[in-house]
């Protein structure tokens, strides 16, 4: 027996499966896919939008992207103007504005439901945010906007990473800072 069979074996021993969406919203972005949320009313999608990005707001709080760094990044980061390249449903990226006092937020991601769902969220916080439809690829600021770049579990999903990486060095202002989190 191979170790893949073994892995296997044991995998079927303990199977788990995810929280239906119908029991819990949670933060993953399957459930914009599900039909829970598809079949929904305006008013129905609206409440999972909100529900799943307060899901990525409490995890923020509850172990903060400090951790990551083992440092406190408010010094960096107070009242700044930042990007959030894959800001998802906007529940971190509202944690992250909330957390270091940045002066104002933008976020990009490539579905118009998340967009939807981060403007929602940061309106019932009342932030500073604008969130926008884009691709790290092709970011649609000026030169020199962002003090700081930050991105969490994004740089794998990318097209092209040095195009990326580009564009965020193009609307970082000199001496900005990209700061991420990723499995790459």
């Amino acid at each position: 027996m191979n170790t893949a069979q073994i892995a296997k074996l044991f995998m079927k021993l303990r199977e788990t499966y995810p929280v239906s969406p119908n029991d819990e919203i949670g933060g993953l972005q399957e459930v914009f896919q599900h039909a829970i949320f598809l079949e929904a009313s305006e008013s129905e999608k609206n409440e999972i939008m909100l529900k799943s990005a307060g899901f990525k707001f409490e995890n923020e709080i509850s172990y903060p992207w400090d951790n990551y760094f083992g440092l406190d990044l408010s010094p960096f980061l107070k009242n700044k103007v930042v990007l959030d390249l894959g800001c998802f449903n906007g529940g971190r990226s509202t944690a992250w504005y909330e957390r270091y006092h940045l002066d104002c937020l933008f976020g990009i991601d490539v579905d118009q439901v998340y967009i939807d769902a981060a403007t929602q969220f940061a309106n019932t916080k009342n932030i500073n945010a604008k969130f926008k439809l884009a691709q790290g690829e092709e970011l649609p600021f000026e030169d020199s906007k962002f003090d700081a770049i930050l991105s969490f579990d994004v740089f794998e999903h990318v097209q092209n990473i040095q195009k990326t990486i580009d564009e965020c060095r193009r609307v970082l202002k000199p001496g900005g800072k990209l700061d991420r989190k990723s499995v790459v």
